[in-house]
């Protein structure tokens, strides 16, 4: 893994802000990593490390990079007033109704739902 980080280049065509900067590490191309092997087949992803491991903007970084034509792309947040009612609202809000009770993201689509705590 210590051999796939790359050199990080301070962005020169803008100015980002200080928030926006990504500096690849360790963890966060692992994470990268098991994310596009998994997703490529199929599979559910839960990233788990401490605070400050870039979890979630890795997460949302690979988010924006699917193709929107074939995904729906949701991301909610979770925390202690999150009730059931409203988790249960935004999944449906991405789906729609299929046969009795079956539900699936509209027009063919996959669906990427990102929980971030």
């Amino acid at each position: 893994w210590g051999t796939m980080v790359t050199e990080w280049q301070y962005p020169q065509d803008n100015d980002p802000k200080f928030a926006e900067l990504l500096i690849p590490t360790l963890d966060s191309l692992r994470y990268e990593s098991l994310l596009s092997m998994l997703q490529s087949r199929g599979k559910p992803v839960l990233f788990t490390g401490g605070a400050g491991v870039s979890k979630t903007a890795t997460m949302l970084q690979y988010m924006q990079s699917l193709d929107r034509e074939k995904w729906v792309l949701k991301t909610t947040p979770f925390s202690f007033v999150t009730t059931p009612e409203i988790f249960q609202r935004t999944l449906e809000s991405c789906v729609e109704k299929r046969q009795g009770r079956t539900f699936g993201p509209p027009g063919g689509k996959k669906c990427a739902l990102f929980i971030d705590d």
